[in-house]
């Protein structure tokens, strides 16, 4: 099957839209999920001129801290305005219980991770962090996946997060650096990961 490649959206001055690339994602998530069975978790690059398509592989904890290292040095490198982070996962639709205190409700929260919880949700996320008037944003945009009887994925329905601009918190989504690095800083990241790659060449 031909690779689909991730459209960009531009404005009519060609600077990134950031809620419509945004929507963009999470279309593209979509499709892969109908049209593949899966969508493969991966990241974008966003810079000025291209967006640079990162794929996430990983078994453990280790292998994902690694992954987010990599990734903030290419987002050094390219001199990113923003990041894209798109991937399956579980959810919970959890609703805060009357007199229930917010350390509370945290708590019961994370006492279980949503993969185990019976009441687990499966979605396919686009998440979109990008700077903007000096300061970090994030768009998070979400579906439900559901499946037939034999598993296979039949459609999305949408969900509505209870903040769809805020941090969603997490190691993938603190990835992009506050402050724009400085040519030095581009300069050392584009050199690490040129002697990464030839040491992969050799």
């Amino acid at each position: 099957m031909k690779r689909k490649r991730l459209p960009r959206a531009l404005t009519k001055s060609g600077a990134l839209d950031w809620p419509g690339q945004a929507r963009r994602d999470y279309a593209f998530a979509k499709a892969c999920v109908l049209e593949r069975g899966q969508c493969a978790p991966f990241f974008a690059v966003h810079g000025a001129k291209r967006s640079v398509i990162v794929p996430a592989f990983w078994r453990n904890d280790t292998d994902k801290d690694d992954t987010a290292r990599v990734v903030r040095l290419i987002c050094v490198a390219e001199d990113a305005d923003g990041l894209s982070f798109i991937t399956e996962a579980w959810i919970r639709r959890m609703v805060r219980a009357h007199n229930e205190s917010e350390a509370e409700f945290q708590a019961r929260s994370n006492a279980i991770a949503p993969s185990k919880a019976e009441d687990r949700i499966e979605v396919v996320m686009a998440n979109l962090t990008y700077r903007e008037d000096d300061e970090r944003k994030w768009i998070v945009l979400c579906g439900e996946i559901i499946r037939d009887n034999a598993g296979k994925p039949i459609r999305i329905a949408d969900l509505t997060l209870d903040d769809e601009t805020g941090n969603p918190g997490g190691r993938m989504f603190d990835i992009l650096p506050e402050e724009r690095p400085d040519p030095e800083a581009r300069a050392l990241a584009r050199a690490l990961i040129d002697a990464a790659e030839q040491r992969e060449a050799s």
